[in-house]
């Protein structure tokens, strides 16, 4: 019986075949994936070297026993997934570009001549110019592309929705025949895209769906929508400025037309047309009479020399004096008398001639005004231009299958690399 404090070194007892081997095994079972390692491995192998060895060789069994599915379920399952819907799975969609362009006629005349040069520049030194207009129209096109207007004009026109829910397409892409409108309009918004540049001044618009008739369909009808929608603008600007000017013009023949009545009113009550002209007849007949006074006034001078003061011809042609004095009189009375004169009635009446000759001045310009204002709409007319016009596409552009494989790929790589290290903690922390 061996004392307790007997020291004799114990005959070693051999190890189980299996785990003599397993040494051997570990540098066979390796992985496709083995030459990536992350921090963390050589860590824990220190560890690992601390532990008993059949320990040691149990931990390291484990691990190598389930790293082949861990780098199969990390690495080549997600790849593969993405490239069997990619390749075998995920529809064909065809894309068509469209570029429009908000022009103005006015452009293309630039260079008629000074004329058009100064006409158009007076027509649009007042407001905005036609090229801020053009920048405000072409948001407004891009705004209404996107809008629920747009989508309820496809609808209407192209029956839209429908040609998404075709049973060719799975069940990522195809739209729900009982969809809500929402639902219908976020998979219009899915595939359109509409942008403007400011730098171009062009609207570029793109359009993809699952068959080439749609996606051009789709084109096709925006930039008709969006050209129906500019001429609604050139229209209502168009009879917004007219329709001002038209106002002014009411309003210029009303005053006009008054100010014509109440020259008529005094014409008639007063029996003649011009006092003007009355009083210049007055004044000629008595420059006439005054021209009498002074040739009787010389015969009578003349007779007094030589005859009787109190002849009878001095008499005669004294009576004949007083009457045409009289009468001087009588027609200065009528002039500038106190009652029934004409200088009052002469004075109301340039009154009123000068109230006419305004109102016919200001009528004058109403009309000119609305004749610029329809040049000035006809210049500030803006119409869509299909600067590339949309076509049937021959391919199919989308999806970019290699471009999502390599993405799903990179993704992969960067969440095994993360998963590997997390593994390699529990791993750190198990031992």
């Amino acid at each position: 019986m061996n004392s307790p404090l007997n020291l004799r070194p114990r005959k070693a007892t051999p190890l189980p075949t299996h785990d003599r081997e397993v040494p051997h095994e570990e540098s066979n079972v390796k992985s496709i994936f083995s030459w990536l390692k992350v921090p963390g491995d050589d860590f824990a192998a220190q560890r690992e070297e601390q532990l008993p060895l059949r320990q040691r060789l149990a931990i390291r069994e484990f691990w190598q026993s389930n790293i082949k599915l861990f780098n199969r379920l990390f690495l080549a399952l997600p790849i593969l997934t993405a490239a069997t819907y990619l390749y075998l799975i995920a529809p064909d969609g065809y894309q068509v570009d469209t570029v429009l362009a908000i022009r103005n006629p006015a452009n293309n005349v630039a260079n008629a001549g000074g004329s058009m040069q100064g006409m158009a520049a007076a027509l649009s030194s007042s407001g905005q110019t036609v090229a801020e207009r053009a920048i405000d129209e072409s948001f407004a096109v891009v705004n209404f592309i996107r809008s629920r207007e747009a989508f309820d004009e496809l609808e209407k026109s192209l029956d839209l929705s429908k040609r998404f829910t075709s049973g060719k397409l799975d069940w990522f892409h195809r739209l729900s025949p009982e969809a809500q409108y929402e639902e219908r309009y976020r998979n219009y918004l899915q595939h359109i895209s509409v942008s403007y540049s400011d730098i171009e001044g062009q609207i570029t618009l793109t359009t993809d769906a699952y068959d080439p008739e749609t996606a051009f369909a789709m084109a096709k009808e925006l930039a008709r929508v969006s050209e129906k929608m500019v001429n609604q603008f050139n229209e209502r600007a168009r009879s917004d400025t007219i329709r001002l000017a038209q106002i002014q013009l009411t309003e210029a023949e009303d005053g006009l037309r008054m100010a014509m009545l109440a020259l008529t009113d005094l014409q008639i009550k007063n029996g003649m047309l011009d006092p003007s002209e009355e009083a210049a007849s007055f004044g000629q007949i008595i420059s006439s009479l005054r021209e009498q006074v002074a040739v009787k006034r010389a015969e009578l001078g003349a007779l007094t020399s030589n005859s009787s003061p109190e002849s009878p011809r001095a008499v005669e042609i004294r009576n004949m004096l007083a009457s045409l004095e009289s009468q001087i009189r009588t027609e200065q009375n009528r002039l500038t008398g106190r009652t029934d004169a004409l200088a009052p009635l002469i004075s109301q009446f340039k009154l009123l001639n000068i109230n006419m000759q305004l109102a016919q001045q200001k009528y004058n310009s109403a009309a000119a005004m609305v004749q610029t204002a329809v040049l000035q709409s006809e210049h500030q007319k803006i119409y869509v231009v299909n600067v590339v016009s949309p076509t049937v596409p021959i391919e199919s552009t989308l999806p970019h299958r290699l471009r999502i494989l390599l993405g799903v790929a990179a993704v992969t790589f960067l969440a095994w690399l993360i998963a590997r290290l997390i593994l390699a903690s529990i791993r750190d922390h198990s031992v």
